[in-house]
């Protein structure tokens, strides 16, 4: 078999949005909402820069069903440059842009492979060769809970054998469980490769064969930290299989964490924030840069930082001070969750009223009688009241456990004027 090589992308999400934005920053909404149209352009000059053969879309293309024009637009003038440069591409729909969805008419493409309800096997010939054997099924609506895998046949088996899907592989991916399947079923499928799409999070599940999920080529929000792109694969004519991950995003999430020990003055607080915020952009290659930022640790200047204003106010300094730098950064959050210099500990053992309430508050964050008798008698009867419960979200266990700490936090600010 002749050496072949392709890119595998997912879950480009063309159009979708960065919620909020366009409220708290209406100057930097534009750029960050364009942000999954440029990151698909640098998947069509990456394709052309490293001259593959084929490019897989493992589902997804789109945000949602009722796709916009220009984001359709937009895919097919890709597809097209992708046609120019003699690369194929094979598509597959996924549960975000189901072929149910609305698509407008537009031009065939030469080239271009969008699979169907049905499962196919396509050959792909590269110099009038035969190199490889794409196999690809879609979803023809949104809510797909059959098992969509099993449905795929590999090709012949002198030619590399892909299988290229929208699934849910497992069940801990903490994605919605469509088109189930398991990694056992892939590995004994026969497929050289499985090209999947629909978990966000890039890994490599299995290398014989290889089933890969590349991750989204954008990040759309802090769930969806670090570096983001798609898989370059090399095979050689002895079917061996080389991965290549390439970051194709233009704005990239980051959660950020600045220890506050050793920090005397608010003026080198603000100081060692930004020196975070800028060596995380010089290490991104001078992307744009969306975070939250964290004051963790021990230090003197708790006390001022528990102020109600001292949050807000950090923030709304960051954002001024960003407002115009190029590239764009947007601090979305800044949370206070540093700690006294006192050790809590230490402090519940002195015998005194405030070493009591500690000590009661260490031992309800222990779990055992103590926090069963806090849930029932505090807890589980505001739940149950009619006239609160309405208002009330579900409380898991660790918000609960961060109350618990914040109460003991007030109690030592309270009964305690120097920590």
């Amino acid at each position: 078999m002749p050496a072949v090589s392709f890119l595998h992308a997912a879950d480009l999400h063309i159009g979708s949005a960065f919620r909020g934005l366009s409220t708290e920053a209406p100057e930097l909404a534009e750029l960050f909402q364009r942000s999954t149209f440029r990151a698909y352009d640098n998947l069509i000059d990456a394709a052309i820069e490293h001259a593959v053969d084929f490019v897989l879309i493992a589902g997804d293309v789109y945000d949602g069903a009722d796709r916009s024009l220009f984001a359709q637009l937009k895919f097919n003038e890709g597809l097209r440059r992708l046609s120019e440069g003699g690369i194929q591409a094979f598509v597959v729909h996924g549960n975000h842009d189901p072929l149910d969805g609305r698509t407008a008419q537009t031009e065939a493409i030469e080239g271009v492979k969008v699979f169907g309800p049905d499962a196919e096997t396509v050959t792909v010939q590269v110099d009038g060769r035969a190199v490889a054997a794409v196999s690809g099924i879609s979803f023809p609506k949104r809510e797909v809970r059959s098992n969509l895998a099993r449905r795929l046949e590999p090709g012949p088996s002198e030619l590399f054998r892909i299988g290229l899907l929208h699934a849910n592989v497992g069940s801990d991916t903490g994605h919605d469980p469509y088109a189930p399947c398991e990694i056992s079923e892939l590995r004994e499928s026969g497929m050289s490769y499985w090209a999947l799409g629909h978990v966000h999070t890039r890994q490599v599940l299995s290398e014989q064969p290889y089933v890969v999920y590349p991750g989204n080529l954008q990040g759309r929000s802090v769930r969806e930290v670090g570096e983001r792109g798609c898989y370059l694969v090399r095979v050689d004519e002895h079917q061996q299989v080389e991965l290549e991950f390439l970051p194709l995003d233009v704005a990239r999430w980051h959660e950020i964490e600045v220890p506050i020990e050793g920090l005397e003055t608010l003026d080198a607080l603000e100081r060692a924030i930004g020196d975070r915020i800028d060596g995380r952009v010089t290490a991104d290659d001078g992307r744009a840069l969306l975070c939250r930022i964290a004051l963790v640790g021990r230090g003197p200047l708790y006390g001022d930082l528990r102020a109600p204003e001292a949050g807000p106010g950090l923030l709304a300094r960051l954002r001024d001070r960003y407002r115009d730098a190029e590239p764009a950064v947007w601090v979305q959050r800044l949370r206070v969750a540093c700690r006294p210099s006192v050790d809590l500990a230490k402090r519940a053992s002195q015998g005194d009223l405030l070493a009591e309430v500690l000590a009661v508050g260490q031992e309800c964050s222990e779990g055992g009688e103590a926090l069963e008798g806090l849930t029932d008698e505090v807890v589980d009867r505001l739940w149950r009241n009619s006239r609160a419960a309405k208002w009330l979200e579900p409380l898991p266990p660790e918000a609960l456990g961060e109350l618990l700490l914040e109460a003991q936090l007030l109690c030592l600010d309270l009964l305690e004027e120097d920590t």
